[in-house]
C-alpha cells in the first residue's frame, strides 16, 4: 500500500482514538488502510470469519496470525464476532497496553444503534449511531472495559470512515 495512504490512515486513527465517538475520513478502503497502518511483523492478528481477508492481511502486512485469545489485533469484518469478544486479551495491571485492539467493519455512522460515550477526550458526553454493530457487541465491550485500565480498544470502520472507542471510554447502549 502506498506510504502516503498509510500515513493519512494512521493520522485519522490517532485523531479518532483521541476523540472517542467522532468520525474521521479514511483514505482508500477504510479497513485495509487501517490494517496497513497498524499491522506489521511484530504484532499478531486474528480474523473472524473471512479466510480471504486473513490471507490478504498476512500478505500485505507480514503480521503473524494467532488465536483470538492471543491476538494483539482482532479483525471482525462483518461486525459480528460470534460472541467471543470476551476471550480477547485485556492486558494486566502492570501492562494494560497489552490488551487487544478490536477492529469492526460496520455499515455506516449516523444511523442504527445509538450509544452514549463518556470519558477522556469527550466534552461531557457523545451520543453516536452505528449501523451494522449490535447492541450485544456494544454491551459486551462495555463489560470488558469496566475494569479500566484493563480492556480492549475498539476501532469501527465503514467503507470510508473511522470511529474509535478506547478502553478509557464508558459506553452505554441507548
Amino acid at each position: 500500500m502506498e506510504a502516503n495512504i498509510t500515513q493519512k490512515a494512521f493520522s485519522s486513527l490517532l485523531q479518532a482514538m483521541s476523540r472517542p465517538g467522532s468520525v474521521y475520513p479514511m483514505p482508500g478502503n477504510a479497513m485495509m488502510s487501517a490494517l496497513h497502518a497498524l499491522l506489521d511483523n511484530e504484532v499478531t492478528c486474528h480474523v473472524v470469519g473471512d479466510y480471504r481477508l486473513e490471507e490478504e492481511i498476512r500478505a500485505g502486512t507480514c503480521c503473524n496470525m494467532a488465536g483470538l485469545e492471543d491476538a494483539d489485533f482482532i479483525v471482525i469484518p462483518c461486525g459480528d464476532c460470534g460472541g467471543n469478544l470476551s476471550d480477547a486479551k485485556r492486558g494486566t495491571l502492570d501492562y494494560p497496553d497489552k490488551g487487544a485492539t478490536v477492529v469492526f467493519g460496520v455499515h455506516a455512522f449516523g444511523t442504527g444503534l445509538r450509544i452514549r460515550l463518556r470519558g477522556p477526550g469527550i466534552d461531557g458526553e457523545n451520543v453516536v449511531s452505528v449501523d451494522g454493530w449490535s447492541a450485544d457487541h456494544a454491551s459486551e465491550l462495555s463489560g470488558i472495559n469496566a475494569e479500566f485500565p484493563l480492556g480492549v480498544d475498539c476501532i469501527l470502520l465503514d467503507g470510508s470512515n473511522v470511529m474509535c472507542i478506547p478502553r478509557s471510554a464508558r459506553l452505554e447502549v441507548l
